[in-house]
């Protein structure tokens, strides 16, 4: 599938040019395999089947838009695990979010509206001893290969533990 193009990055925490979680690079790796330059891949170009190891992992996301809403069509089981609830066929907008949906919002607007991949980190603490540091990518699909009506994406935590002079990154 050849190397990893570095990809333009718009908005996050700590923005990224190519990922670094495995996940993530497979990916990017497969979306890119699919483009057809300089038109974007379509959602019906992906193939479950092709990235078995990745489903676990994996959100596809609807774009709609009058009005705009983004809803969560595919969501993989290791997200529904991390997230502690189902949000396959919910809207972005109906999910409890607190002060995250504005940040994911933006992002999901970015890629959708401007139809390049964004791949970034973020970062929060749950509780005293339990610190979550995500790594997330976001790749636009078109059906007519211009216009972005969905979202194909990963998502990787990376664990901390506590200890005495802060957190140390379990993979």
């Amino acid at each position: 599938m050849g190397a990893i193009s570095p990809l333009p990055i718009l908005h996050g925490k700590v923005a990224r040019r190519v990922p670094r979680a495995p996940v993530n690079r497979g990916i990017l790796r497969y979306w890119l395999s699919k483009r057809r330059k300089p038109l974007l891949p379509a959602r019906s170009s992906i193939m479950p089947e092709e990235i078995i190891p990745y489903l676990p992992n994996v959100m596809v996301i609807q774009v709609e838009q009058r009005p705009l809403r983004f809803r969560f069509r595919i969501v993989g089981t290791y997200l529904v695990s991390i997230y502690g609830q189902e949000y396959t066929g919910k809207y972005l907008d109906e999910l409890d979010l607190d002060e995250h949906r504005r940040v994911i919002t933006c992002d999901y607007l970015e890629a959708s509206q401007c139809g390049i991949a964004h791949c970034d980190e973020y970062a929060h603490v749950m509780h005293a001893d339990r610190y979550r540091h995500f790594e997330r990518l976001l790749l636009p699909l078109a059906a007519d290969g211009r216009n972005v009506d969905m979202l194909f994406g990963s998502v990787h935590e990376y664990t901390f533990t506590p200890r005495g002079d802060g957190f140390a990154l379990r993979k």
